[in-house]
């Protein structure tokens, strides 16, 4: 009997706690609250997407805290399909056999649903840019109305899939340029690209030059060589922050005289790549360019005649600067290498005369006026056949590699990591957690008033002008009243 009694006493417990689960209340003090990465929010920003392409998934939360179940007599998309949101709420969607809602939804005391965003951006009609604005409503049975408002910025692009230039071609900034597949530029062609134009490439794409690329940015208006992915990896870090992206710039044996001024690439797998030609035609001039964040290399030169000048490759798997062969001058340029995995057999300058299959003879090398630096003790080398031989000469430079005795190694600043002011230290910000950098010149950078007054450059990569008397090394000047010119990311 006793056993009888305890059994339904039980149960009796049972229905009590699942009466106790199951109330809910119409209460008006009982609210919901959207949470996303366990923050409470009022807003859900999307990233900035491109017309016709969607966007990737967002998810929030919505928690019920109150000590009552609460119902919903409805969930709504307030735009419906105006803006171009599309909802799913707790494995139902938001869509048009619906009327964009849903109804009769339950959320239990201590529970909640979890909702997924994303927005598919309609036609701009000619409109560059342009912010999309809705709100997803939760109607509560109690009368109450609360509303998670949805933000996202939407660009009109043009897009190019398989684009080939056959003949003289210009680019403008009127609006942003998405590339798929490969951007060809043909023999006896020439591409050219305006200042304040942005390329946008797809994963894999590139541009493959056998003409010629004139690339005309400004101070001011940089042309800019990017990933099109606008949306975040992490909270903390956007694609545009992450390397191979895209697959860079390739100039075969066939292009000569190209130009890039005040280019910004990066982002890439190799961001330049120049295949061997004849060293007695010019095959690259590049002036304040920035190449940055490369999966492969930065900058790959093999048997050609290049000049560079006020120019940043930093942050590259394998060797920011490789140089096999050729004719190469460089002035005012900063060479460092703080990629997030450190590789130990590449560095920031690497100067050969062999690619291990065939002979380049490195005609003429010469660096003036140049940081080269990183995290190992020894980020140069040469190496080859018969290197005492090598045409090359390195002046006023500040080198992160063990002091030596070489007549080719003139007014050489040897970069110790013992030294207070070293490597990293000589730079605003070197964040190699959050995928941050900053080369401009930190106020006791080793670099500083180092350069050649007789060989500078006017100006800095900025447009900055360079001091007459102290002027610094690398592509960026500093003065004594603080920073000048401008961070890359």
């Amino acid at each position: 009997m006793k056993k009888v009694l305890l059994l339904l006493l039980s149960v009796a417990l049972i229905f009590v706690a699942c009466a106790d689960d199951d109330s809910f209340s119409t209460s008006k003090s009982n609210r919901l609250s959207f949470m996303k990465d366990g923050v409470e929010i009022d807003t859900l920003t999307l990233d900035t997407v491109f017309a016709h392409i969607g966007s990737s998934t967002y998810t929030f939360w919505v928690h019920n805290q109150s000590s009552d179940g609460i119902r919903l007599t409805n969930v709504m998309l307030r735009g419906g399909n105006q803006y171009g949101f599309r909802v799913n709420v707790d494995g139902t969607e938001l869509g048009k056999s619906s009327g964009y809602q849903m109804n009769d939804l339950e959320i239990r005391k201590g529970d909640s649903v979890r909702v997924f965003v994303e927005v598919l951006s309609p036609s701009q009609k000619g409109i560059p840019a342009r912010t999309l604005d809705d709100a997803i409503v939760f109607n509560l049975e109690s009368g109450i109305s609360q509303s998670l408002a949805l933000h996202t910025v939407s660009m009109d692009a043009e897009e190019m899939r398989g684009k080939v230039i056959t003949e003289d071609v210009t680019f403008t900034s009127q609006r942003p340029i998405i590339i798929y597949d490969s951007l060809v530029v043909s023999p006896n062609a020439t591409l050219t690209i305006d200042a304040g134009t942005t390329l946008y490439f797809h994963d894999g794409a590139g541009i493959d030059v056998h003409g010629r690329l004139d690339v005309k940015g400004t101070y001011q208006q940089k042309v800019t060589f990017r990933g099109d992915r606008l949306d975040h990896m992490f909270s903390y870090l956007p694609y545009d922050n992450v390397s191979g992206q895209w697959k860079g710039i390739h100039f075969y044996e066939t292009s000569y005289d190209n130009s890039l001024i005040c280019a910004d690439i990066h982002g890439a797998c190799d961001g330049i790549v120049c295949d061997s030609s004849d060293v007695s035609r010019g095959k690259l001039y590049m002036h304040s360019c920035v190449v940055h964040n490369c999966k492969g290399q930065c900058v790959m030169l093999k048997h050609c005649s290049v000049g560079i000048y006020n120019c940043q490759f930093t942050n590259a798997l394998h060797n920011c600067l490789e140089v096999c062969g050729g004719n190469v001058v460089m002035n005012g340029c900063t060479i460092a290498q703080f990629y997030v995995i450190n590789n130990a057999g590449d560095y920031a300058f690497k100067f050969t005369n062999t690619d291990g299959t065939h002979h380049y003879p490195l005609e003429n090398l010469q660096v003036v006026n140049s940081i080269i630096t990183g995290m190992k003790n020894d980020e140069i080398l040469g190496n080859g056949d018969t290197l005492s031989a090598y045409n090359y000469c390195f002046d006023h430079c500040l080198i992160k590699t063990p002091e030596v005795q070489n007549p080719q190694l003139t007014a050489i600043t040897f970069e110790k990591d013992s030294a207070e002011w070293s490597s990293a230290k000589n730079f605003v910000l070197i964040d190699a957690d959050n995928l941050r950098y900053d080369f401009r010149l930190d106020s006791l950078s080793l670099a500083i008033g180092k350069a050649d007054p007789k060989t500078t450059l006017e100006t800095d990569i900025t447009g900055i002008p360079r001091s007459k008397d102290e002027p610094d090394q690398g592509c960026y000047e500093r003065n004594k009243g603080g920073v000048r010119g401008a961070s890359h990311r």
